[in-house]
């Protein structure tokens, strides 16, 4: 699994060009991820192949060591939009690169060109080229009126994920297949519900390895769930004063759990438990 470099006074350890250059060989990708309003370029360096301890002498830090318990997804709570943004960018790319080693088209060595942007076959015959990819996936909150009481929105746990955790419905979009289609298919297949009157809300890359999340809000007349338990859990339906009593996910309490705020999926939670309290008004 990719991690961040972090210490811990929690800063986010940066290297000048001079002291990557003294890892070179240990190095397996360097790649430029671009320029900043100021102009100052920024590159990311895979280190997986250096020790703990190569890194920090190169760093010149004696008596720290890295938070192992930091992966990506918390480490963005951690960090200011920009930073978070910048080592988004940075894993999905190295996890690029780590998928890219060998031509798909006649299984010889691909090298890195472009910066970092581009890999292409070695083979002079073949010389196919290869691009970053992004994988779609759509992300939708459904909600529900009955006909007595507030709205409810579908929250499920998905396997995978601790049994307190709960969030919205996500699958990734088929090839053909419009995004609104895909959020019909998904929402039949996993809780067995038709939905209509899809609103796009907004979108988020995910880097875990290498999405973008595209947030709808759906509607259904039914409130029958019929889980997939293949994917699902279970799944169930809350209101919006229930969901302002959950906590967040991580937090070391008692009770189910909400994805954190940095995510697309509290987002749409969010912004749903928002529009019905303003209803209410």
């Amino acid at each position: 699994m990719a991690r961040p470099v972090f210490f811990e006074e929690r800063k986010l350890i940066t290297f000048s060009p001079i002291d990557i250059a003294l890892l070179e060989s240990q190095i397996n990708q360097q790649v430029l991820l671009g320029l900043d309003n100021k102009q100052t370029a920024y590159f990311v360096v895979d280190l997986s192949n250096v020790s703990e301890k190569n890194i920090l002498k190169l760093v010149q830090i004696n008596d720290l060591h890295f938070i192992k318990k930091y992966d990506l997804r918390k480490a963005t709570s951690m960090l200011s939009h920009e930073k978070s943004a910048i080592l988004s960018y940075a894993k999905s790319i190295i996890y690029w690169h780590q998928c890219s080693l060998f031509c798909g088209s006649c299984g010889d060595k691909m090298l890195s060109h472009g910066a970092g942007h581009m890999r292409k076959c070695s083979n002079e015959n073949c010389l196919k080229e290869s691009f970053p990819r992004t994988d779609g996936v759509v992300i939708m909150l459904i909600e529900h009126q009955p006909k007595v009481g507030p709205a409810v929105c579908l929250l499920a746990n998905h396997h995978g994920s601790p049994e307190n955790l709960i969030s919205t419905l996500a699958g990734f979009i088929d090839p053909g297949e419009s995004l609104e289609e895909a959020v019909i298919r998904e929402v039949k297949e996993e809780v067995g519900l038709q939905v209509e009157n899809i609103e796009y809300l907004a979108s988020q890359p995910w880097p875990f390895p290498s999405s973008l999340m595209v947030g709808f809000f759906a509607q259904t007349t039914s409130a029958e769930i019929t889980i997939d338990p293949a994917e699902i859990s279970s799944a169930a339906w809350y209101n919006a004063e229930q969901i302002k009593q959950f906590n967040d996910w991580g937090d070391e309490v008692d009770g189910l759990q909400i994805p954190r705020s940095e995510s697309i999926a509290r987002y749409l939670i969010d912004s749903w438990v928002a529009k019905q309290c303003q209803s209410k008004k």
